[in-house]
């Protein structure tokens, strides 16, 4: 794995790598750029992750080798509820574009042999920034003052006593 620099994971972002190398069993590609990936995290709480690094379920777009820029979508597993776009870290490109930042690139092995260079190009959405800004919102749409409500005064002490404690000059 040639990286521009160190890859930059979540907590849970790394949970998920390392399950998945328990389950892995084989001495391939694919467990080599895992095992790497995981060695050479530097591992950070979601609210701290820059919102420029590639995170599960990110979209982002990225190239390989000196192609076009394609949209791609980070997922966890493959499946049919995915775009066509999704990249399972289950795949070697998957993987090795989790916890790239913009303006990275990584080499890796092609599946017909040689290398292939993927650069990420843009972060577009990353949902622990959006999360954060969600939540940024949230507070500012709080107002700054907490509204006070006094306690309606007893009528008596605003009005005086009422007819039935006494009768008044009504009663002459």
């Amino acid at each position: 794995m040639s990286a521009t620099r160190t890859c930059q994971l979540t907590t849970k972002d790394l949970a998920i790598l390392e399950v998945m190398l328990e389950r892995h069993g084989h001495d391939d590609a694919f467990e080599c750029l895992l095992r790497r990936k995981i060695r050479g995290a530097w591992v950070v709480f979601r609210d701290d992750i820059a919102p420029g690094v590639v995170t599960l379920n990110s979209r982002i777009a990225y190239r390989i080798d000196d192609g076009p820029v394609t949209p791609g979508l980070i997922v966890q597993a493959e499946g049919e509820n995915f775009p066509g776009s999704a990249l399972s870290l289950r795949t070697l490109r998957g993987l090795a574009l989790l916890g790239l930042a913009e303006g990275e690139s990584i080499e890796i092995a092609r599946p017909a042999g040689g290398q292939e260079r993927l650069s990420v190009t843009e972060v577009i959405f990353q949902p622990e920034a959006a999360s954060r800004a969600s939540a940024r919102r949230s507070i500012a749409s709080r107002p700054s003052v907490l509204p006070f409500r006094a306690r309606a005064a007893p009528s008596e002490a605003v009005h005086g006593p009422s007819d039935d404690d006494e009768p008044g000059p009504a009663a002459a």
